[in-house]
Parts: C-alpha cells; structure tokens; sequence
C-alpha cells in the first residue's frame, strides 16, 4: 500500500514594483490520484509594504526535513521565453539571466514585469524514502489557475504530459541548497533511501510542441496552485 508523504502548501506572490503591477499567489491544491501522495514545500505568506509590492515572509521551509535527508521544492523559477528548457546540466540557479524572479527566500520581495512572456519552472527533489523507483514517471506536477483570466485552467502533469516539460537534473549541484543529484537512474528507492534526485517542470502554455507562453496586461493579476505527487 502507498504510504501518504508529508506536505506543505506554496504559497508565493510575485508583484511588479511600479504603478501598475502583477502579482501571483500560490496556495496548496491537492488532488489526490491513487497512488500518488503530495509532497510540497515552501509556505508564503504576503503582507503589503506599499503600492504594487509585498513582502513575502517564510511560514514553512523551503525543504522538508525527512528522516533520510531533505525533499521537496527547492525553488519556484519565474522564468523569460529564452529559457534554455531541454537543459538538464545546470540548475535554475545557473541560468538566471533567464529568469525573471526566483522564489526561495524569507522576506522577499520579487519583481515581474508586464507584458513580457513567461512560464514556471519548479525545481524539486524527492529521496529514495519518497518515491517507488527513479524515475519521472514517479513523480508529477498539478497545477491550477485559480483567479484571473486563465481562472479554472488546470494543467495536470499526469493527464496531459505533453503540456509540460521535465527533466531529470542528474549529477547537479544547487548550491544554494547543498543537494546534489546522486541517485541511480531507474533503481528502486527504497534500497537507496538517502539518495536524491532533481527534477524540474516547466509549464509555458505550450500545445504541439510548441511554447505559446504567458502574458499579463500592467494591473492584471492571477492566482494559481501547485502540488508535487510522488509515486511510493
């Protein structure tokens, strides 16, 4: 039987600091599939601090603490239409002139600009102790649009893969976090409990194989929820 892994909502808001803003609110969204459990991090809350901007303060962590080792979201990219998204030898870290906005810090507050394409990137790690097998069938991203002009759309990692990209990060050091991916290709995880492996998601609008993309008008806003399954 699938054991339920322990999880945390997202929740982020992301505002561009001049007259006219956008901001994003992540917020937890579960939907459980059989099998599959959630497995989230990194908890915000938002408080505002003057016109077009919050600050955005740390209520969970950014990785949870497992018995074998941390887990979970390590950072949610904002990330521009250049993108370098079949890369799989470099961290979100490493390729941050093209991103827009990281969301990883207690305290912060981040900018996007208007009308400027953009997509997601979510960057997590599971354990052996998280996940049946190494691999990216294992796990999967659900993502929902909860307000604003994509209200109700939801892209779910598992129903529709070809809306996503992912990647396996193997080999890869954050070092922002310290983890390394070292967990071997396609192994069961419970032989290799400390082990980690990296993955990333990318959601850009994309249909066909192709990336439309996303855009907001200065003063629009959206909000959306996001939850990591794992198979165990």
């Amino acid at each position: 039987m699938p054991s339920k892994l322990p999880w945390l909502a997202t929740a982020v808001i992301i505002v561009v600091a001049v007259a006219a803003g956008a901001w994003f609110l992540v917020s937890p969204g579960p939907t459980t599939v059989s099998g599959f459990h959630p497995l989230v991090s990194l908890n915000f809350t938002a408080q505002p601090i003057g016109p077009g901007m919050f600050a955005l303060t740390l209520t969970g962590v950014g990785l949870l603490e497992g018995t074998y080792g941390k887990f979970g979201i390590e950072n949610i990219y904002i990330i521009r239409d250049n993108f370098p998204e079949s890369n799989t030898t470099q961290t979100g870290d490493d390729l941050l002139g093209s991103v827009h906005a990281t969301i990883s810090q207690t305290n912060q507050t981040v900018d996007i600009p208007y009308e400027e394409n953009f997509g997601f990137a979510i960057e997590f790690v599971v354990r052996g102790d998280n996940v049946a097998y190494f691999t990216l069938d294992n796990v999967y991203v659900y993502f929902q649009f909860t307000e604003g002009q994509w209200a109700g759309t939801v892209e779910n990692m598992l129903e529709n893969p070809a809306g996503w990209v992912k990647v396996r990060l193997q080999g890869t050091t954050k070092a922002s976090t310290g983890i390394t991916d070292n967990a071997p290709a396609g192994e069961v995880g419970k032989y290799y409990k400390t082990s980690a492996m990296r993955v990333r998601a990318i959601l850009d609008n994309r249909t066909g194989g192709t990336p439309y993309w996303y855009k907001l008008p200065a003063g629009a806003s959206t909000r959306f929820q996001v939850t990591i399954y794992s198979w165990k």
